[in-house]
């Protein structure tokens, strides 16, 4: 583990219990219409800890089937607002069992700057990488990255949300969308995902799973 990824750790356990936390269990791991498991299932899980002022700092993690088999994201942020919910932050993707040899010898390992904001049963988002990570051995320079989602029902336990985003860089121009269906069980939530992307870039995709937050 790295040393930054060690001392945030050190945050999140200080000064007592971790605020949050979340394991989550499916068939497949998507990022943006685009499998990072090549179709397999997935395992990942995320500590982070709030602050009164709005602050907070966290740890996720997956497995996936490139760059070593594990993706560790740090990221912290600070959030605010009562009509409007804004949140803006910083996330590194790293991969800390890659190989030098792999993916023509350039790093995946990227950071992404973001701002959202959610008003009743919308909300949209903005994120930005200066350096996204590379693809078969090409550097795919600065990315941007603009998406909406909506709650189309939140019913007792039952709940159906849409979301569409659209990719821009020098490697990647697509649009993604997905329709995500959760049902509450307690503490548990079981969910169906249908992804798609345009252009037929990425086959379309059923994610079933379960996740836990705690």
């Amino acid at each position: 583990m790295k040393k930054s990824t060690m001392a945030l750790v050190g945050v999140l356990f200080s000064g007592g219990a971790i605020a949050d936390g979340s394991i989550r269990i499916a068939n497949d791991f998507l990022v943006r219409g685009s499998s990072q498991t090549d179709g397999s299932a997935a395992v990942q899980g995320s500590i982070s800890k709030s602050f009164d002022n709005g602050m907070y700092v966290g740890v996720w993690g997956s497995n996936i089937s490139f760059d070593g088999g594990l993706e560790l994201d740090t990221f912290a942020g600070w959030r605010g607002g009562d009509n409007v919910a804004w949140d803006v932050g910083v996330v590194h993707a790293s991969y800390p069992n890659q190989s030098k040899h792999e993916n023509g010898g350039l790093t995946s390992s990227f950071t992404e700057y973001y701002v959202t904001a959610a008003w009743n049963k919308l909300a949209v988002g903005y994120y930005h990488s200066p350096d996204y990570f590379s693809v078969g051995g090409r550097e795919a320079g600065k990315n941007d990255y603009f998406y909406a989602e909506a709650n189309l029902l939140s019913l007792d336990d039952h709940s159906v949300d849409l979301h569409y985003g659209i990719t821009k860089s020098r490697v990647f121009d697509y649009n993604d969308w997905s329709v995500t269906y959760t049902k509450s069980f307690d503490t548990i939530d079981f969910f169906i995902e249908q992804h798609g992307t345009s252009g037929m870039l990425h086959e379309d995709t059923t994610i079933v799973g379960i996740s836990k937050t705690f």
